[in-house]
């Protein structure tokens, strides 16, 4: 999951690419931008299966980089933000 926010005056289109380090490397991309209004903010959920696998990343030092391209328009992604994080790995189930 990455949360964006749109800080400037007018709308824009992001388009991430996530690449996850740990005891291997996984890369999760955007299809199509995403549009985020102004001043607003955008939170978009990575599906946890990439090519009919279960993303499983057992290690207590995982970091994450995104890179995003934004613009004013779909066509028109001219600006590049990167970020590198640590992850932390929470896991959970549930009972019904």
């Amino acid at each position: 999951m990455v949360t964006y926010k749109n800080k400037a005056g007018i709308g824009a289109y992001v388009k991430g690419t996530i690449t996850i380090n740990g005891d291997e490397s996984l890369k999760i991309a955007d299809t199509d931008p995403v549009f985020i209004d102004k001043n607003q903010y955008k939170t978009i959920i990575y599906n946890q299966f990439i090519d009919g696998r279960q993303i499983a990343i057992d290690s207590s030092n995982i970091t994450a980089a995104v890179y995003t391209l934004f613009g004013e328009g779909k066509k028109s992604l001219i600006m590049f933000s990167k970020q590198v994080c640590r992850l932390k790995v929470s896991r959970f189930s549930t009972v019904l």
